[in-house]
């Protein structure tokens, strides 16, 4: 089994996470309607950006993967790899971004972006050991990208 991270990577992925899935959702749709729920997006965004939820996300990474003595639980290579993933997106964010500035995107780039934040977060909720404060905070941001719409003007090209 791999080195567990240390708990303030935890947190700095986390932050690196929420950051990419707020590009995600910053351009409104073609369609506007997405700015009836801004309030909604920024105040989800909001709470899943605290230092409050980098802990959560910390703690329940943390004892999702040690079990007594600081010895691996049996599901500490599930955990890990899902910590991969949260490291992973804002790196895929970044590379659509250089594309969507060149020119290079391809349709539908976006929302497959979106997909895969979503995927992310629901493995965090299955194999995390979240408090509620946590699930929920889960489940504001899966909406935000749900209510986000469409792809905006970056994404053009997929409608």
């Amino acid at each position: 089994m791999p080195a567990l991270p240390p708990p303030s990577n935890v947190k700095l992925l986390w932050k690196e996470f929420v950051r990419a899935v707020r590009s995600l959702v910053s351009e409104p749709s073609p369609d506007r309607f997405d700015l009836a729920f801004q309030d909604a997006r920024d105040s989800a965004l909001a709470t899943v950006e605290s230092d409050a939820m980098a802990d959560e996300i910390e703690r329940a990474y943390q004892k999702s993967v040690a079990a007594e003595k600081n010895e691996p639980s049996p599901g500490a290579d599930a955990a890990i790899v899902v910590l991969k993933e949260i490291e992973a997106l804002p790196i895929a964010v970044a590379i659509h971004e250089v594309q969507t500035r060149t020119g290079n995107a391809l349709p539908g780039a976006l929302e497959r972006l979106r997909k895969s934040a979503r995927t992310v977060l629901g493995s965090v909720g299955d194999l995390f050991s979240l408090s509620a404060f946590g699930k929920g905070a889960l489940t504001v941001l899966k909406e935000v990208l749900d209510l986000a719409g469409p792809g905006g003007a970056s994404d053009a090209s997929s409608h």
